[in-house]
C-alpha cells in the first residue's frame, strides 16, 4: 500500500481524498447444510473490509496530516463505505454486516481524532431505495433517490437504486 500511495503522490500530488470502498461477503450462513461457516471465510471477510479500510485510513490519514493545510484548514476528507447491513443485516451477511458494523463503529472516533489535523471522516451506508413514504425520509424521490438522508453522527445512511445515485450522492456530503 505504501509503493501505491507513493505513486499516487508522485503523480497527483498530497493525497486529499479517501474513498473506502472495500466489499467482499460470500453468502454463509453460520451453521449451514454442511456445518459451520469455515473461519477462514469470515476472517477474510474482516481483514478486506474492515482492517484493509482502517489499513487505507491510517496510512492516507498519515499522509494527509504532512500536507500543508487548505484555506479553512483542511487537509483532507476520508469516505468510507460501511452498508444498511450493518444495521439490518440478513441470514447469511453475519460477516458482512460484521464487517460493515466494524466500519460504522470506526468512523466516529477517527473523526474526532482526525479532525484534529484538518482531516474530515465520514462513512456512507448505501442500501436498497425505500418506500416513498417512509416517515424516516419523508415523501417523494429525487432521481431515484429518497428525498432526504438518514445521518447519525458521521454516518449517513444513502438509499440508492445504481451506481451513478451513490457517486451523485457522494458528491452532495459536505
Amino acid at each position: 500500500m505504501l509503493a501505491a500511495l507513493a505513486r499516487a503522490r508522485d503523480k497527483h500530488g498530497a493525497a486529499r481524498i479517501l474513498i473506502n470502498c472495500a466489499g467482499v461477503g460470500p453468502a454463509k450462513r453460520i451453521v449451514g447444510r454442511d456445518g459451520p461457516m469455515p473461519l477462514g471465510d469470515y476472517d477474510r471477510v474482516i481483514r478486506v473490509n474492515l482492517i484493509g479500510s482502517f489499513n487505507m485510513m491510517r496510512l492516507t490519514a498519515a499522509e494527509m496530516a504532512s500536507a500543508a493545510p487548505l484555506q479553512g484548514g483542511e487537509r483532507g476528507v476520508i469516505v468510507s463505505t460501511a452498508s444498511v447491513a450493518a444495521f439490518e443485516g440478513q441470514i447469511g451477511q453475519a460477516a458482512y454486516a460484521a464487517s460493515k458494523g466494524g466500519i460504522v463503529a470506526l468512523t466516529m472516533p477517527a473523526a474526532r481524532e482526525l479532525a484534529q489535523i484538518g482531516v474530515r471522516v465520514l462513512a456512507i451506508a448505501p442500501g436498497q431505495t425505500l418506500p416513498v413514504d417512509h416517515p424516516a425520509y419523508g415523501k417523494g424521490l429525487v432521481d431515484g433517490r429518497a428525498a432526504a438522508y438518514v445521518c447519525n453522527g458521521p454516518t449517513c445512511s444513502l438509499p440508492f437504486t445504481e451506481p451513478r445515485a451513490l457517486i451523485d450522492s457522494l458528491a452532495e456530503l459536505r
